[in-house]
């Protein structure tokens, strides 16, 4: 009886490769952290007080685009039957995506200004 217990148990589990997806991982979050581009990265130009701005407004920014990059995520990938590096590749995908459409905008909204 505890074997069948078991059996099931295990039936629902995802099969992977942890070497691979902690590969992924890794390349991914080095991506993510490094190489996407800073939402507010135009206020710099602005001297003492845009570069002020700029980490009030990260800092501000962090958690709207996390959010909205995870219900992205969310409609494409499900996690419960897809391997867990697909996952990790379009969240990085994605988040860059929403950094990249957020720094054009408001570079957009700056030109305007000025």
């Amino acid at each position: 009886m505890e074997r069948i217990k078991l059996l099931r148990k295990n039936k629902n589990k995802r099969l992977y490769n942890k070497k691979i997806y902690n590969a992924f991982k890794k390349g991914n979050g080095y991506v993510r952290d490094k190489i996407t581009p800073d939402p507010l990265n135009q206020l710099n130009e602005y001297g003492i007080f845009g570069k002020v701005v700029n980490k009030i407004g990260n800092k501000i920014l962090k958690k709207p685009i996390h959010k909205l990059t995870r219900s992205l995520v969310g409609n494409i990938y499900d996690f419960k039957k897809e391997k867990p590096y697909k996952g990790s590749i379009l969240y990085t995908i994605i988040k860059v995506g929403v950094c990249l459409t957020v720094s054009l905008i408001f570079c957009g909204i700056l030109r305007v200004i000025e």
